[in-house]
């Protein structure tokens, strides 16, 4: 199996230049190509972030919900136990 010429390879850098015979040449970045790169790295941190949140409120509702519980029990209990208290009284 022959390989193409190392020119007509695709660069996996690409909007990276470097001179040719110099590998020690620093890369210039493309403007175009930088922006791009920014825009996915803001979209994957938008992602993380909803990630995130979602894990975060899906753990949230059953500690609210256990709380409301608490909440009305705590009512209900404050309202019977009067009421107890008086019916033992009664007998």
């Amino acid at each position: 199996m022959e390989h193409p010429p190392r020119e007509a390879q695709s660069d996996p850098g690409r909007g990276q230049h470097r001179k040719r015979g110099d590998p020690h040449a620093p890369v210039k970045q493309d403007p175009a190509d930088q922006e791009s790169q920014d825009a996915q790295r803001d979209a994957r941190q938008g992602r993380e972030a909803e990630r995130r949140a979602l894990f975060f409120t899906s753990l949230l509702e059953p500690i609210l919900i256990l709380t409301m519980g608490v909440v009305v029990m705590l009512i209900v209990m404050a309202v019977l136990l009067p009421i107890i208290e008086i019916n033992s009284l009664v007998k």
